[in-house]
């Protein structure tokens, strides 16, 4: 499968920390708070909302920051459903690497970029379903 990007996920995360998105990822968050979950490497943190659960994960080995999605469950699928995720640096507010996959049960590609010593990286993911915010979250941070 060939994984292509959509848009800049920095777009992405601008919409999920926006105050425009503030209500829909305020109820997601209030709706199921974040909660570990288990994966190599931890660094996941769970969300849900309409029928839908995501684990949003990554990880670092020292040398590169890794980042993936789980879908644990999907809610509607409308007549276009895809999940774009991205591994964000933090320190240098800057998108490394992201993707645009159709959503499907499991675990998505991994996506890896070269860490760089100091900065702090996170796995930044949504699911849109007919092009509407469906749910959403990011992973715990790997410095």
């Amino acid at each position: 499968m060939q994984l292509r990007e959509k848009r800049p996920i920095s777009n992405m995360r601008r919409k999920l920390l926006s105050a425009g998105a503030a209500v829909g990822m305020a109820t997601a968050l209030l709706a199921a708070t974040p909660t570990s979950a288990t994966a190599a490497g931890g660094g996941c943190l769970n969300y849900a909302r309409s029928g839908w659960n995501i684990g949003v994960c990554s990880s670092d080995n020292g040398v590169r920051v890794s980042g993936d999605v789980y879908i644990n469950a999907r809610g509607s699928l409308g007549s276009s459903c895809v999940l774009i995720f991205g591994i964000f640096n933090i320190t240098r507010d800057r998108t490394m690497v992201s993707t645009t996959v159709p959503c499907k049960l499991g675990r998505s590609p991994e996506l890896h970029t070269p860490k760089e010593a100091g900065h702090r990286y996170e796995n930044t993911a949504l699911i849109e379903v007919n092009g509407n915010y469906v749910v959403g979250g990011v992973s715990k941070a790997t410095y």
